[in-house]
């Protein structure tokens, strides 16, 4: 600790032996004077939206950003001349300072070309701009004079172990070597899954399996990787982390089989996003497969989260898998006075008239039963919409029935008829013999 302090106290007289403090004031006064009129000029060149060429739209973004560095750089210029003239014992030596904008003017057209390569995505922009400003960070120091001090207090050990010391650099070297490969991991999965390997012709839900795998690997490499920089032997890690892995294993069966069911309904595609299954009784539309678990919207609207497992280790009926077209079966029953001929061609004509119901195959009616109370039949008719089912059966059934009332023809209801099949039987008023006994 005595050799922290002592590093700190020598890194303190550095600073303020040397001239930085006249240099860092001269930078941010320039910036701040040239910020409101580089503001008031890119009113004069707007924004081009998405139907200019790109081109067109990369120079004029490159234009906007570099008008704030090109004005701080002039004025920079003339004033440095000026204060040269007046102090040239204090401002003699702030080479730098101009160094320091022309560095702001090429990250500024840096940043603002690399913008539109993924305009939705804040977390990846927030990581360009992390980088930038770092970057910023370290050539600026440079030209200060004051990266050397600095790398030399942080390198002094913090605490020392067994065969390794921890730095102050090496944890902040760990934690950006964590920060750069999460951001990293998340912009290869998105250009991964939303862009190059569908340009490749990839199908999507591969696409995003595969993008997801990159994700934890890059993830995992950085971890690694910093705890390389901590000064970490790796291959003791790697053991230990191999036993733990076994240990957790055991105690998380349930998240680990669904982890590998979510990998292989990613890998094997028999369940994609937008089909429609039935899951354990419940119909609804895959909106999401993750690797642990997947969403199930139902035709009530309600999102279920379902483990992998059920996908893989049940019988799902899935109604998408191989093409679109689905069976619609409706139930007739008319009375036993109508003609079945033309009970056929009167449901054939409504189905021909319905949009949903194709062409090919064509509908079909079949005579199903003698009914207790009517003859039955059952119209069937394909479309191109398993999710549609429920809507396509009801139009049907509101053409069917005006259908059938415009004929007069009759849907008729449950009834029976009672025989008496025995002999006369005695009957009794009971009425009259009360009204004589009165």
């Amino acid at each position: 600790m005595a050799e922290l302090w002592a590093s700190l106290r020598e890194f303190l007289v550095i600073i303020a032996e040397s001239d930085w403090l006249h240099q860092f004031g001269l930078i941010l006064g320039i910036t701040l004077v040239c910020w409101m009129p580089a503001k008031l000029l890119c009113r004069r060149w707007p924004l081009l939206g998405p139907g200019y060429p790109l081109y067109r739209r990369l120079t004029r973004r490159s234009v906007r950003a570099s008008l704030w560095p090109l004005l701080s750089i002039v004025v920079g210029l003339v004033t440095l001349k000026i204060l040269v003239r007046l102090w040239p014992q204090i401002f003699g030596e702030s080479e730098g300072v101009i160094s320091i904008l022309g560095l702001l003017l090429g990250l500024r057209i840096l940043e603002a070309l690399t913008r539109p390569l993924d305009p939705g995505r804040e977390d990846h922009r927030g990581l360009r701009r992390t980088l930038l400003v770092l970057l910023f960070s370290v050539v600026a120091l440079d030209q200060l004079d004051l990266l050397n001090a600095l790398v030399s207090f942080l390198e002094r050990p913090i605490f020392s172990g067994a065969n390794s010391s921890v730095t102050s650099l090496s944890i902040l070297a760990a934690m950006g070597a964590l920060m750069l490969m999460g951001g990293l991991a998340s912009m290869a999965q998105h250009q991964l899954g939303h862009r190059v390997l569908p340009r490749l012709g990839v199908d999507y839900t591969l696409a995003e399996a595969l993008a997801t795998v990159a994700r934890y690997f890059l993830v995992i490499a950085g971890g690694f990787w910093a705890l390389d920089l901590l000064g970490f032997d790796l291959s003791t890690i790697g053991f230990a982390v191999g036993a733990l892995g076994v240990g957790i294993g055991m105690g998380l069966q349930g998240i680990v089989n669904n982890f590998v069911s979510g990998l292989i309904l990613m890998f094997e595609r028999s369940i994609k996003r937008g089909d429609v299954l039935t899951v354990e009784g419940t119909d609804g539309k895959v909106q999401r497969i993750g690797l642990r678990a997947s969403v199930i919207r139902s035709r009530d609207g309600e999102d279920l989260i379902m483990p992998n497992s059920i996908f893989t280790d049940n019988t799902i009926t899935n109604y998408s898998f191989g093409d679109d077209l689905k069976l619609v079966d409706v139930a007739v029953g008319v009375s036993y006075d109508s003609d079945p001929n033309e009970i056929r061609d009167l449901l054939l004509e409504v189905a021909a008239k319905q949009d949903t119901v194709l062409e090919r195959p064509a509908p079909l009616v079949r005579f199903r039963d003698f009914g207790a109370s009517s003859i039955d039949f059952e119209l069937r008719a394909w479309i191109r919409d398993p999710w549609g089912v429920p809507a396509a059966r009801s139009d049907l059934l509101f053409a069917i029935w005006y259908a059938l009332k415009d004929r007069g023809i009759e849907i008729p209801f449950p009834q029976h008829d009672l025989h008496l099949r025995s002999g006369e039987l005695p009957v009794r008023m009971i009425q009259d013999e009360a009204e004589n006994k009165a």
